[in-house]
């Protein structure tokens, strides 16, 4: 009876390994069907990235790093674009950056290392004197870091960068070559760049797929279910893009920028005839008219720029005419 269940014990340890020996070579040497499957951003993106909309930086900025007791190493031109590319861009991994900064508390925050606002006490390892004169260079003196050649240290917010204080190209230097672009490109300034991704996030949240998704959706209300309307959406995105005209002083260029391509569309969606859900439209409509008030109070608050009052103005008589033009019947 003892041999018996040796035996069995025996062959059962032998059975085991044998299918982990199975299963340990198909895991090592059978390929992943989800290998080469899986589809980035870029491609994700409608329409899709090619990977000549993402040209790299052929500037040799990096032209004294790699070096022999000869001097700086020869690259040829698309060895140049890699260098740039290897040590300045994200590699794709912007996502997990920025997944580190959320669940970091803090611990990991780029923005603020970059920062030279005075609140952000990175100074605080400073000579009290010199802090208190102000004389502390934040980043070196807790950091240890320096600034990059021909950049200098911000002294003020930057209207052109959301207000952050980031470092500044230093007057008499050559342009940035990680900012000005390449190619066709070349031309591109920030505002320019900006208005590119938040057209594409406009054109996603204005779309008639996504209108059609959230009409659809409504039918959860019935179950008792929580759930984004399409008034929600719209509205939402109204008083987020239009939330300065409450405001006081000007209007700066992005936002001038960002409100424009609003109108733009809100006004085609009011003068289509086809293709729009009919509810869309309906509070497309209402929404313009709310904010055709809004513009009308607007352009008599002090402090605009000339730039600025000319938007205004060019945004309410875009609407106005959309609000009263008859639709277009495509194909009648």
């Amino acid at each position: 009876m003892v041999r018996s269940s040796v035996r069995t014990v025996a062959l059962a340890g032998v059975f085991a390994l044998v299918l982990i020996g199975v299963l340990a070579y198909r895991w090592w040497f059978t390929p992943d069907s989800g290998i080469g499957t899986v589809v980035d951003e870029a491609l994700q993106a409608s329409p899709r990235r090619p990977a000549a909309s993402f040209p790299a930086a052929d500037e040799d900025y990096f032209h004294d790093m790699d070096q022999t007791r000869d001097g700086p190493i020869a690259l040829s031109p698309e060895e140049v674009k890699g260098r740039n590319t290897w040590i300045v861009w994200s590699a794709g991994n912007d996502r997990m950056w920025e997944t580190l900064g959320d669940n970091s508390t803090g611990a990991l925050d780029f923005l603020k290392v970059l920062s030279s606002h005075p609140s952000q006490k990175y100074s605080r390892a400073c000579d009290p004197s010199k802090q208190a004169a102000g004389q502390c260079e934040n980043r070196w003196e807790y950091f240890g870091l320096v600034n990059e050649p021909c950049f200098e240290k911000a002294t003020a917010p930057d209207p052109n960068r959301f207000g952050l204080w980031l470092d500044k190209r230093k007057a008499g230097c050559a342009a940035d070559p990680f900012e000005n672009g390449v190619g066709e490109r070349a031309s591109f300034t920030l505002s320019a760049r900006v208005l590119e991704v938040q057209t594409q996030v406009l054109d996603r949240l204005m779309s008639d797929a996504v209108a059609m998704r959230l009409l659809d959706g409504s039918f959860k209300a019935s179950e008792g279910k929580s759930y984004l309307s399409l008034s929600d959406l719209y509205d939402g995105l109204q008083a987020a893009i239009w939330g300065d005209l409450k405001g006081k002083g000007d209007i700066g260029l992005m936002r001038r920028n960002l409100q424009r391509e609003h109108v733009r569309r809100v006004a085609h969606l009011l003068t289509r005839g086809n293709g729009a859900p009919a509810d869309a439209r309906a509070l497309q409509r209402e929404n313009a008219k709310a904010l055709i008030a809004q513009l009308r109070t607007a352009q008599a608050r002090p402090g605009l720029s000339k730039e600025a009052r000319a938007h205004l103005a060019d945004s309410l008589n875009t609407l106005e005419e959309a609000v009263k033009a008859p639709m277009q019947r495509v194909g009648v």
